[in-house]
């Protein structure tokens, strides 16, 4: 090499090397937390599960929403928020950091920061099991409050059109009011969805509605092995654990340089589903056997 191309190849070396440590810098992630239930540690465990996956570099600083941020925050490159409480508190700390969010049912969120993997599990998925099932229910009813959930069940009725199903609903306005709306409501439908309303399914008032169904041979669609357990037909249910390394491969984007406004929303893009033999022969409902191999839970 002679004298020219070696001073050239020496000036270059230093530049060369500020890059590579640049790209290779470790990240700090903060994971906005207050809750150790198994659905948050699953979806925490899937979060990081896809970034080193990703082979991302990343260290952890966990807040548990007390008291002050922690004081690696004005260094961080990326916000991890599980549950509805840590994404709002954090959307309303933090307007300059990526926040990458999970667990949460309908975000409604202004800022440009802010993306992230939501529980709502698109109506399309619930459809196409019971297109699957003998005999087939093409009437659906469900019961909501439309101060809570307005908005998702009216996307139920927009998703439902042309597919060969006529979604009912009927509003309660109090607990109180749900036993006797099912009663009214039962000979307008061949199936009941269970939606996230807490004013319309408390413990008590589920339990009464499973009860009333199994007597009716209504058959109910729940939303997680729970109700299923308890006495619905099936459930289509979000895997946690994948929610988070979904969560996981959207902040791997955005730590490699994408923008969080040019990421929308997204929906899970796994489900589990769960099936109640015992259900389905008392009311006479036929579930294939290609159905059945695909559940995660089959209760008989």
């Amino acid at each position: 090499m002679n004298h020219k191309r070696l001073a050239a190849f020496l000036c270059l070396l230093p530049l060369s090397l500020l890059q590579t440590d640049l790209f290779a810098q470790q990240k700090i992630i903060i994971i906005a937390s207050n809750s150790n239930l198994p659905p948050f540690e699953a979806a925490i465990t899937g979060f990081k599960e896809a970034l080193f996956q990703d082979n991302i570099d990343f260290k952890i600083v966990d807040y548990d929403l007390t008291g002050p941020l922690p004081p690696e925050t004005d260094r961080a490159d990326l916000i991890f928020t599980v549950g509805s409480n840590s994404t709002q508190l954090m959307a309303e700390k933090i307007q300059t950091i990526p926040i990458v969010f999970t667990l949460v049912m309908e975000p409604k969120f202004s800022s440009q920061n802010i993306t992230g993997v939501t529980l709502q599990i698109p109506l399309q998925q619930q459809l196409a099991v019971l297109s699957k099932i003998s005999p087939r229910p093409k009437k659906i009813g469900i019961l909501y409050n439309p101060e809570k959930t307005k908005k998702l069940v009216e996307s139920y009725v927009h998703e439902s059109g042309g597919k060969g199903f006529e979604v009912l609903t009927k509003q309660v306005s109090d607990v109180g009011e749900v036993y006797s709306a099912i009663r009214d409501f039962r000979p307008s439908i061949d199936c009941l969805f269970i939606i996230p309303d807490s004013t319309v399914y408390t413990i008590n008032s589920t339990e009464d509605i499973l009860l009333y169904s199994l007597r009716e041979g209504l058959p109910v669609v729940g939303i997680s092995p729970t109700y299923v357990k308890a006495g619905a037909l099936f459930s289509i249910s979000c895997n946690y654990k994948q929610l988070g390394k979904q969560s996981g491969e959207i902040a791997a984007r955005i730590l490699r340089g994408e923008k969080p406004s040019d990421i929308p929303y997204a929906s899970p893009d796994k489900y589990d589903l769960s099936v109640n033999l015992i259900v389905a022969r008392r009311m006479g409902v036929t579930l294939p056997d290609k159905l059945l191999e695909e559940a995660v839970n089959v209760y008989k």
